[in-house]
């Protein structure tokens, strides 16, 4: 059973442990390192709440977060900043109050930029530094 929140309301979806494979009867979709299932279980859920894979693709972070955590979120696009220091002043006191932080990269596929970013993906920030 996992637990989501649909506007505010708990909700939860029971899913089996059957889990879908590739050809080479590796998990077909999301996975976790050391064979730990609770993410292919997580997405089964997610899934089954939207009636299909297919329905799952894309997204932003703080879409599933609010249905994850059941708290409400906010989504800032980096690029619209009109003023970055403001903009990073707000992460550090996000950061300062332990806020759950996410970010998305642009794109689609799995193309990585020079700086290891690859596109369409979205990344936990663990904390925010000035250097």
């Amino acid at each position: 059973m996992v637990r989501f929140y649909i506007n505010g309301q708990e909700t939860n979806i029971l899913v089996d442990d059957n889990l879908p494979v590739n050809k080479a009867g590796k998990p077909a979709f999301a996975t976790c390192r050391d064979g730990e299932l609770w993410v292919s279980i997580l997405e089964k859920a997610w899934a089954k709440l939207h009636g299909t894979y297919a329905r799952t693709e894309g997204g932003l972070p703080c879409f599933a977060a609010s249905h994850i955590m059941g708290v409400p979120s906010e989504s800032h696009q980096h690029d619209g900043v009109e003023n970055p220091e403001e903009f990073f002043d707000m992460l550090k006191s996000a950061d300062k109050r332990n806020f759950i932080m996410m970010a998305a990269s642009h794109g689609q596929g799995e193309n990585r930029n020079d700086e290891g970013v690859i596109s369409g993906h979205a990344y936990s920030l663990i904390s925010i530094h000035e250097f």
